[in-house]
């Protein structure tokens, strides 16, 4: 496993922020909400391969806290048929 490199509070905050950007575009419309997912997740995964090089992103510890996080603040602020999007994107990204 990769070793942790970011403060849990970091990662964090980061996922607050993601999460009112993708909630934003759930607001709008289902398709741009799974956008915004997607782009989240992709940018956090090219940072992560910027600082740390070629990883098994499932198996390193800052990608795990980044997609819990992201799934639980996200979740909290979402209405049900986001809240089927949220889990959908990030859980079992299509």
């Amino acid at each position: 496993m990769s070793m942790v490199m970011y403060k849990e509070s970091e990662i964090v905050e980061l996922c607050r922020v993601d999460a009112k950007i993708i909630n934003l575009a759930l607001s709008k419309s289902r398709e741009l909400g799974r956008m915004a997912i997607k782009d989240a997740i992709a940018n956090f995964q090219n940072f992560l391969f910027s600082k740390k090089g070629t990883t098994v992103f499932n198996m390193d510890m800052d990608y795990r806290t980044y997609i819990i996080n992201l799934l639980k603040i996200t979740a909290e602020s979402a209405d049900k048929d986001s809240k089927e999007v949220i889990f959908k994107e990030i859980v079992i990204p299509s």
